[in-house]
């Protein structure tokens, strides 16, 4: 029975240690009269010499992703209404973007697409603060 109880010990102390913080930004996006079931989050890889890009799916305007990104980067929220956006022959250039600050955590976003890139940012002390 002691021995059973120091099994079970042990493994609920390997697994608590194997269990790691989500590190990154998550950022929540609340949309009202965006036409469009995707948002774009991009920040430039000094390492990598790229800019990096990953997609928020909205489902009623609603939706989420967690940002890893380097330390001294930044983060635009673009938005892909295609009313925002210059179609030139070469391509389409997104409208105006929103920038976040890069904090670990959660970032919550919420606009009206008739008034971007106005939006209420909240989540981490300088979003908090440039709100």
């Amino acid at each position: 029975m002691k021995k059973l109880i120091l099994l079970a010990a042990a493994v609920a102390t390997m697994v608590s240690c194997g269990t790691k913080q989500e590190e990154g930004m998550r950022v929540k996006v609340n949309a009202t009269n965006y036409p469009e079931q995707i948002m774009t989050v991009s920040w430039y890889d000094r390492e990598a010499e790229k800019v990096v890009a990953d997609t928020i799916h909205l489902t009623d305007g609603k939706g989420e992703v967690l940002v890893n990104y380097p330390a001294d980067a930044s983060v635009n929220l673009v938005n892909l209404d295609p009313s925002k956006s210059i179609v030139t022959e070469w391509g389409t250039i997104p409208g105006p973007g929103l920038e976040l600050t890069m904090e670990n955590g959660v970032v919550e976003v919420t606009f009206d697409n008739n008034t971007w890139p106005a939006a209420e940012i909240k989540g981490g002390k300088s979003n908090n603060d440039y709100n």
